[in-house]
């Protein structure tokens, strides 16, 4: 089995489950679907950009500013 968590979330509880090794877990309730969304696309665009730079050097074009 992988190090890395297994990460899940229910949108019907707000609440965003993480688990390791199937018994370890920790819930974090409260966070609805747009918070989720917004923490995901974050993330992405951070490592697009991430990508981006290390692919084209400093200048990578910023996805980081909503269109």
């Amino acid at each position: 089995m992988g190090s890395d968590p297994d990460i899940y979330y229910c949108e019907d509880h707000d609440t965003l489950i993480v688990v390791k090794d199937g018994s370890d877990r920790v819930l974090l309730n409260g966070l609805n679907k747009e918070t989720m969304l917004k923490f995901a696309t974050k993330l992405y665009r951070d490592d697009l950009n991430k990508t981006l730079e290390s692919i084209k050097g400093k200048d990578a074009v910023d996805v980081t500013s909503e269109a």
